[in-house]
């Protein structure tokens, strides 16, 4: 019985645990192209890795293309044949040779412009064994990294130097050549435990013979395995693994049978700040932490091992002794980092250079202690003076040789050398915080005054960087002004509501006065451009429509906060069932006007009770449209808007809007621009996409 299994490995030195992941999403897309552009049949494709191995594993791949007939279209009749005899002429003949084909298989085609001859060609089917040996080779080349390198005179690029290639379908070999190696039936189990290589017939046993040899290709299983070990470890501590995802991502692509091991450390170590040690531990030696039921630090860690040992308290010594180093030294800059003074600090920062156009930190903090007072003025109930310090203190802890060991705890050991200091202890939080959001999908900071510290910073950065042309572009981002415009928007939706990005923007290309060389109002326009789109993006996350997206910023976007209201309430509207009727109503009293329309509506002229009708209830919104707009109560007043559609849909049935009589058409128009007003407080209604247009996602 035929398998049709089809089966790759690459075998390479071993390939950087982060780079795994992107290269399997990768390998699958290209993978699945490939397949569907050659015509084959299949049906469910898998990746798995390690850190020596990538593998394409594709289950009933057709064993040949399947049918595909195309028309090709040739010379006009009238060309190919004469028109008295009906003879064919060089014409057609020409093109039936071309072809291949007998003139007898040559059909009349009748176009727009007019009739033609035409053929219905069928390609080959070509078979899947020797076509998969031309696909492999651009498979594989196609898999891409964020690194690459050339290891031999073929010149070929890839990860890592690539050592074997295996591929096998429906349980023979398919045969090419990459990189200069050929194509084998062979596999290897673990470098270490099982380097001798065994034949490899389909996917079941392949799994089965590299398990035995030491291998758990499935990244799942691994991270099954690894978790499992994790747990029942530090159960018999007493204590739980510090959660941390990238880790255990890291682990997993890290080992092809992991064994996890318990070791410790001094406990002593445990009184330095728990982020020190934590941060020691997996950044210099991908180590897990262990913690207790209150959170406090445990003098353990959990190493995942590639190898299974006879002796593995040979390497739990090993892990140990590196650690304590590690950890040594931690304490070491700590101890030092204590004696220094935070005035000195603040001097220092003079001497460090923000980037060079924009200044040095010293700079960059005063700026930023300029934009918080702002900030804590319009949101009140903030002390300044502790904004402000929170804001001189913000980036000292660049200076201090923890940070310079462990820079993924800046911010944090600022936090940590405010209290020691004597600092008071928001001013300290919000020295930590001010970073926040880290990543997407990190939370913001918690505190009024980290918020404002975090806001300020990153727009500080955002328009120095948009003012001397640093601006993103493709994938290129080396300020990440990308995360720090979402980190604003997020912020500023979520806790500090009041604030108005147009004024914010204002003000801090006014600190940043002399080292701006564009254009003010262009830099202000690509500023608030750049930060609609993350706008854009954080909406849409949300399960929005676009065009509904759409609509909202094009009304306006000055308060995120308040856009954001906007957008739920009109998303939560349009799934109403008289929402499609009343955008139609809305459209035919927009559509009519006239672009730059303005004209004073004079009531006395309202004589007709359709034109009075409208005018009452637009008065009837109008009183309270002001307050559910200062409270951001959208909903009601999309619910309010709802009673227009009646006056709206009579106005029209019974009033000629475009009447001979100018005086009586502009008060006309004039009523119905009152009307659109009150639309694009909500708005612009008419980017929104009409029911069945197939413009609506």
């Amino acid at each position: 019985m035929s398998n049709r299994e089809l089966l790759l490995e690459v075998g390479t030195e071993e390939i950087p645990a982060n780079f795994i992941g992107p290269a399997l999403d990768k390998m699958k897309d290209l993978a699945i192209s490939l397949f569907k552009e050659e015509r084959l049949e299949f049906g469910e494709v898998h990746c798995y890795a390690t850190p020596r191995r990538l593998v394409l594993h594709v289950t009933d791949l057709s064993e040949r293309q399947a049918a595909f007939s195309r028309e090709v279209v040739g010379p006009s009749k009238s060309v190919s044949f004469d028109p008295t005899t009906g003879q064919p002429t060089k014409a057609a003949i020409g093109f039936a040779t071309g072809q291949g084909v007998d003139i007898s298989d040559l059909k009349i085609k009748k176009t727009q412009k007019g009739e033609y001859v035409s053929i219905i060609k069928m390609e080959e089917q070509k078979e899947t064994r020797p076509l998969l040996g031309e696909l492999l080779p651009r498979l594989i080349s196609s898999t891409t990294f964020p690194k690459m390198m050339r290891w031999d005179g073929s010149g070929i690029p890839f990860v890592r130097p690539i050592r074997w290639i295996m591929a096998v379908y429906d349980e023979r070999l398919v045969e090419f050549e990459f990189a200069g190696l050929r194509s084998q039936e062979r596999s290897y189990g673990h470098r270490f435990m099982a380097p001798n290589s065994f034949k490899v017939k389909d996917f079941k046993s392949y799994k089965r013979l590299l398990e035995k040899n030491f291998v758990i290709i499935d990244q799942g299983q691994r991270r099954g395995m690894i978790e499992d070990q994790l747990r029942i470890i530090a159960e018999k501590k007493k204590g739980r693994i510090l959660k941390d995802e990238e880790l255990i991502d890291q682990a997993v692509y890290m080992v092809e049978y992991p064994e996890s091991i318990l070791g410790s450390f001094d406990p002593r170590f445990s009184g330095l700040p728990k982020e020190l040690p934590i941060n020691a531990m997996k950044e210099h030696q991908g180590y897990f932490s262990l913690v207790d039921k209150e959170e406090r630090l445990l003098p353990y860690f959990i190493s995942v091992c590639n190898i299974k040992s006879e002796d593995m308290e040979l390497i739990r010594r090993g892990n140990e002794r590196v650690l304590a180093a590690r950890l040594s030294d931690a304490a070491f800059y700590f101890e030092k980092d204590k004696a220094l003074k935070f005035e000195g600090l603040i001097e220092g920062l003079r001497g460090v250079i923000f980037q060079e156009r924009l200044g040095s930190l010293y700079d960059k903090t005063e700026r930023i202690s300029g934009l918080s007072a702002y900030l804590a003025d319009i949101i009140g109930n903030v002390p300044i003076e502790k904004v402000k310090r929170a804001a001189q203190l913000c980036k000292v802890d660049l200076l201090t040789g923890v940070v310079r060991e462990f820079p993924k705890l800046q911010g944090i050991m600022g936090r940590e050398y405010a209290l020691i200091h004597g600092e008071d202890a928001n001013v300290a939080r919000a020295i930590d915080e001010h970073y926040l959001p880290r990543f997407a999908g990190d939370s913001i900071p918690p505190s009024e005054i980290g918020a404002i510290a975090s806001v300020a910073d990153k727009m500080d950065t955002l328009v120095g960087c948009f003012g001397v042309g640093l601006i993103p572009s493709g994938s290129e981002d080396p300020y990440a002004l990308r995360r720090q415009g979402a980190g604003i928007i997020q912020i500023l939706i979520e806790k500090l509501q009041l604030i108005s990005l147009p004024e914010l923007i204002d003000l801090s290309m006014t600190l940043l006065d002399g080292k701006i060389k564009r254009e003010r109002e262009k830099v202000k326009a690509e500023v608030l451009q750049f930060l609609m789109q993350r706008m854009e993006h954080i909406l849409s996350t949300k399960g929005i429509r676009y065009d509904l997206i759409d609509a909202v910023l094009s009304s306006r976007f000055d308060r995120p906060s308040d856009a954001y209201n906007r957008a739920q309430a009109l998303s939560a509207a349009s799934k109403e069932e008289d929402f499609d009727s009343l955008m139609t109503s809305f459209k035919r009293a927009i559509n009519i006007i006239p672009k730059d329309f303005t004209y004073e509506l004079n009531l006395e002229k309202l004589k007709e009770p359709a034109e009075r009708q409208v005018y009452d209830a637009f008065k009837t919104i109008e009183t309270k449209m002001g307050q559910w707009v200062s409270k951001g109560m959208y909903k009601e007043l999309i619910k309010e808007i709802s009673i227009l559609r009646g006056p709206i849909d009579n106005f029209f049935d019974k009033i000629l809007v475009m009447d001979k009589d100018l005086s009586a058409r502009y008060n006309r128009l004039a009523l119905l621009s009152l009307i659109r007003v009150i639309f694009l407080q909500i708005a612009d209604f008419s980017k929104i996409a009409q029911p069945g247009s197939g413009n609506a996602v």
